[in-house]
């Protein structure tokens, strides 16, 4: 499967007009979920029209409301929701992307005629063979099999953990249970991750505890104590980068106690709190300033930290003016922090310059090159 990287969204907005989509008051969410490919193609094949937009502020909503257009409101529902789930269960069974369209026709050849013509279903050029438009709708079908049919989607992982096919329909499915039912989800999940064996599956069991905002207690439970494993800490602390439900658990105690850690886990660590900057910026500008600043051997994760930070306020600004005030840091990059700081205060940022000369100069004078002690005086 080959993903795509995010778009920037002015480029979203030009080809929503030209599909004559109004974007006015649209919230922050759904404009930033419309910047993957994907979820923008789905939109435009399924839900231009839809009166809802504004509701639509996550892919698994997304994905509902096209389900909900073109299988249960459907005047031949019934059999459309059939055929869905047949063909989602015998690719998943057979670990395919395709299956003959003619095994299908025979029993619902007004339903398939629908889903065809709607785009929810498609065929593979020439070939009779019949699929989901987009992986996704796949995984969710198979997700809704496993609600509709009472399947023990644990039952059916534990037996395919060899499988990479399995990644994505777990994914979807877990999803869904959470958002649906809950209860059952919890569930699954502790049968999924006290029962699963292979690496890659405990990996994503810990990429999708760790994308989640809003963290129950007992995906808590689930994933704190990896951070206590060293095999799996590196994993876990990536896992929830850009979780402020998970930065909001770590900030009082766990965090500051990364940040007194050694280097083993300096990329994850770091990375937590850049993916933090965003929403909790004066936060980790705090950590920073009470665990890292005393620390002089930090200055540079410090840095690195801040360098991108989204605003330039004071208290930002003099957090990197301490290190460039006692530390050699490349020109290029008190160049680049200078520039992004003299957009927002240019006074603070000829100031922030002569800190940075200031220690250059006296550490030239240290050195007593004579090259240099000519142009200090």
């Amino acid at each position: 499967r080959v993903e795509l990287g995010e778009v920037a969204w002015e480029a979203v907005e030009a080809i929503l007009t030209q599909n004559e989509v109004a974007t006015q008051g649209w919230p922050a969410e759904l404009r930033r979920m419309l910047t993957t490919p994907q979820h923008l193609d789905v939109f435009l094949n399924f839900l231009k029209d839809a009166d809802n937009v504004s509701a639509l502020t996550a892919y698994p909503r997304m994905l509902e409301e096209v389900w909900q257009r073109n299988v249960e409101d459907a005047e031949d529902s019934a059999d459309r929701l059939g055929l869905v789930i047949a063909l989602a269960e015998d690719l998943a069974e057979d670990e395919e992307l395709w299956a003959p369209e003619l095994q299908y026709a025979s029993r619902w050849l007004d339903a398939l005629k629908g889903l065809k013509s709607s785009g929810f279903l498609c065929t593979e050029g020439s070939r009779a063979v019949l699929g989901f438009r987009h992986q996704t709708l796949f995984d969710f079908a198979r997700s809704k099999a496993f609600l509709r049919r009472e399947d023990s989607l644990s039952n059916y992982v534990l037996s395919k953990q060899t499988s990479l096919f399995v990644r994505p329909i777990l994914w979807s499915a877990l999803g869904h249970l959470r958002e649906v039912l809950p209860k059952r989800y919890r569930e699954e999940f502790q049968k999924l991750w006290g029962g699963v064996e292979r690496k890659h599956l405990r990996f994503l069991f810990m990429e999708f505890l760790g994308r989640q905002q809003a963290p129950m207690p007992e995906e808590r439970g689930w994933l704190l104590p990896c951070l206590d494993d060293p095999s799996l800490k590196a994993k876990a602390m990536q896992s929830m980068m850009g979780s402020q439900g998970w930065f909001d658990i770590l900030e009082p105690e766990l965090l500051p106690r990364m940040m007194a850690e050694d280097d083993a886990n300096a990329w994850p660590r770091r990375g937590l709190l850049i993916a933090a900057l965003p929403f909790a910026q004066a936060r980790v500008v705090a950590l920073l300033r009470r665990q890292w600043l005393p620390r002089q051997e930090m200055d540079s994760e410090t840095l690195w930290t801040l360098r991108d930070a989204p605003v330039w306020d004071e208290a930002t600004i003099s957090v990197l003016e301490n290190i460039v005030g006692r530390m050699d840091v490349a020109a290029w990059l008190v160049e680049d922090i200078v520039g992004k700081i003299a957009k927002v205060a240019p006074t603070r940022a000829a100031t922030f310059l002569k800190t940075s000369l200031d220690f250059a100069f006296a550490e030239m004078e240290r050195a007593e090159k004579p090259e240099f002690i000519k142009l200090l005086q």
